[in-house]
């Protein structure tokens, strides 16, 4: 949640208004709260994900700050946004100029072959603001989290600073790198991935044996 609040600390301030997902990552919403930030909820469709053309009216017609979205294997739906629709997001919202902060904390944790790309895939301009964390796959005690962004990195560092975050356990942070970067991650990765899958279509299964 450090990693968020930082996003939100570099280009909100009390009053700013922000675009998110309902349903959505609820645990955001005591955070935007306590900093007086104020919501535009978008509805997202447990299939396709948020619809781009009410994305799209809604740039156009309310002044907001940053976009708050979960676009891959989003939380607690599990959709994963389709491509077009990704990169649609990411066109409005650079010709908007309003930064987008991709909640992309279970970006590795989807059920298909491979990890799904982060938006910033289709960001030209580097207002996707990544964030990631190892949380969901090495447990909380590694749970060290990390953003993915060139243009705000200056205001990140002087946010941080400012409302005197600390930068979590060095010796934690130097084993978790360790270890991503060694093969046994990707391996424990596809794992993951491979069980999540099993499990997805044997609930699948059972729901179309159950249900009419």
């Amino acid at each position: 949640m450090a990693a968020l609040s930082t996003c939100l600390d570099t280009i909100c301030r009390p009053g700013s208004k922000v675009i998110i997902e309902t349903p959505g990552y609820f645990p955001i919403m005591p955070v935007l709260h306590r900093r007086g930030i104020s919501t535009l909820e978008l509805a997202s469709h447990p299939r396709t994900g948020l619809d781009v053309d009410e994305f799209e009216r809604a740039l156009k017609s309310t002044r907001v700050d940053a976009c708050l979205l979960m676009p891959n294997n989003h939380y607690p739906s599990g959709v994963t946004y389709p491509e077009e629709a990704q990169a649609r997001m990411v066109a409005l919202a650079t010709y908007h100029g309003v930064p987008i902060i991709e909640n992309d904390i279970f970006g590795e944790l989807g059920h298909g072959a491979a990890p799904v790309p982060s938006m910033r895939r289709f960001d030209a301009q580097d207002l996707v603001m990544q964030v990631g964390s190892f949380g969901p796959t090495l447990g909380a005690t590694y749970g060290v989290a990390f953003i993915v962004n060139n243009r705000f990195r200056q205001d990140m560092m002087v946010s941080r600073l400012f409302y005197e975050e600390r930068a979590g356990s060095v010796p934690i942070q130097e084993a978790v790198a360790d270890f991503v970067l060694a093969p046994g991650y990707d391996r424990l990765l596809r794992r993951y991935r491979e069980t999540l899958g099993h499990n997805m279509r044997r609930g699948l299964v059972e729901l179309s044996q159950i249900l009419p």
